[in-house]
């Protein structure tokens, strides 16, 4: 009211706008109060700022944040509300992923979940409503009856997991020293897990090979479970641990193999933080962070508050508060090793495999952890779902780029990603 003078004014000056306002309860009011997310409420606001402001009322004013003019959304020289209902009915029937600030690609990658999703269910369904073929006369006794008895079939999967699958999990040796080491914590729980759910799924395979054979009894768990392998979904049991939401009981196991080599690897190595890790095949990628958190805290004699988490993509170098990991990929960008430490570029490409990185723990008051307190904060998610956020890593981005394009952009990590 102020502004336009209790109303006598139908047209007020730009500047005499309150935009800082209408950010605020378009952030954390209208819409922003919807929101559980942190990087979600920043991609809000990034939005909101850039398009509710005093340089929205000149001519030629770009309503997405692009960096070619190709791809350019100007706002239409209207005054009208009939000019700007006829603008909108001129656009383009498709829309550009660019409009909203994201990659020219990201229609694509949208059409990629899609088609997996939309196979994997294909799949399941053919599985399950699978027709016998017919034989001809020449047919072998075992093939006539793979297709008299669907389970002889189902036989053959069964024991090719349990021929994956290695016999048990090895345990750490105990000690006084390893006790009080939160790193040898850390990977004995893993390995716990592990163990734990490696012998559930051994007992659930044999129950299901005795079934198979017709020497076990059927039972409501091993029809379950029949019916699980047939539509090639991961069962409800097995899934102790976070994975991808369309991933097969077939990828499951070669997943889960992977898991527990690591493990193997991990009980004979001589020092655990000199191992390079693969962080996304963790059962608890979170309580790796803690623990390495806790083990420069209790080397260099402070508090956990007062360590920050210092990432370094492609360095080899390791020293003695560092710790080596690989497996991540980046969404929405790329890392461009040119510059002295490296920093994010713009890229076409869904995802870009980064190379070994370095997680250090620093000081609060040191220069390198100050020196990163103008990085671009980059969520980390356990998979492409982006459902289950691990951390945030600080990054360094490209200078002349505000820090809005790589939120608009959704530039993220990810720790797994299908093999």
């Amino acid at each position: 009211d102020s502004v336009t003078q209790n109303g006598q004014l139908s047209n007020i000056s730009p500047d005499k706008i309150p935009w800082d306002a209408i950010q605020s309860i378009l952030v954390e009011a209208v819409y922003g109060g919807r929101i559980d997310n942190a990087f979600d409420h920043e991609i809000l606001r990034a939005f909101v700022k850039h398009l509710f402001r005093e340089e929205s009322f000149n001519s030629g004013f770009s309503l997405n944040m692009t960096l070619t003019k190709e791809h350019d959304l100007k706002s239409p020289d209207a005054r009208k509300r009939e000019q700007f209902l006829q603008w909108i009915e001129e656009l383009p029937t498709k829309g550009n992923p660019t409009w909203i600030g994201l990659p020219v690609h990201a229609e694509q990658m949208l059409r990629i979940n899609r088609a997996n999703h939309t196979l994997a269910r294909w799949l399941a369904l053919q599985s399950s409503a699978a027709p016998v073929p017919k034989t001809g006369r020449g047919g072998s006794r075992r093939r006539s009856s793979a297709l008299a008895n669907p389970l002889i079939e189902l036989l053959t999967r069964v024991e090719q997991m349990l021929g994956t699958l290695p016999e048990d999990v090895p345990t750490m040796d105990r000690t006084e020293t390893s006790l009080k080491d939160p790193l040898w914590r850390c990977f004995d729980r893993e390995m716990g897990h592990g163990k734990s759910l490696l012998s559930k799924v051994r007992a659930d395979l044999s129950l299901l090979r005795g079934a198979c054979e017709g020497s076990a009894k059927t039972t409501n768990e091993i029809r379950q479970l029949i019916s699980d392998m047939n539509t090639d979904a991961v069962p409800k049991q097995w899934r102790a641990y976070a994975v991808h939401d369309t991933i097969t009981v077939t990828e499951w196991i070669a997943d889960f193999k992977r898991r527990l080599d690591q493990l193997q690897e991990l009980c004979i190595c001589a020092n655990l933080q000199k191992y390079v890790l693969w962080f996304g095949g963790l059962f608890f990628p979170e309580a790796f962070l803690t623990a390495t958190r806790q083990a420069i805290a209790q080397r260099k004699q402070v508090s956990l508050e007062e360590l920050h988490l210092g990432v370094y993509v492609g360095s080899a170098e390791q020293d003695s508060d560092s710790f080596a990991v690989k497996g991540l990929t980046m969404e929405g960008a790329t890392w461009e090793p040119k510059s002295v430490d490296g920093q994010l570029a713009t890229t076409d490409e869904l995802f870009v495999a980064l190379p070994q990185t370095q997680l250090k723990w620093l000081h609060r008051d040191s220069p390198e952890c100050k020196a990163t307190a103008d990085f671009l904060k980059v969520p980390v998610y356990l998979n492409t779902c982006r459902n289950l956020l691990i951390t945030a890593f600080n990054l360094r981005q490209a200078k002349g780029l505000p820090d809005s394009t790589w939120i608009q952009r959704s530039v993220c990590l990810t720790l797994w990603t299908k093999q």
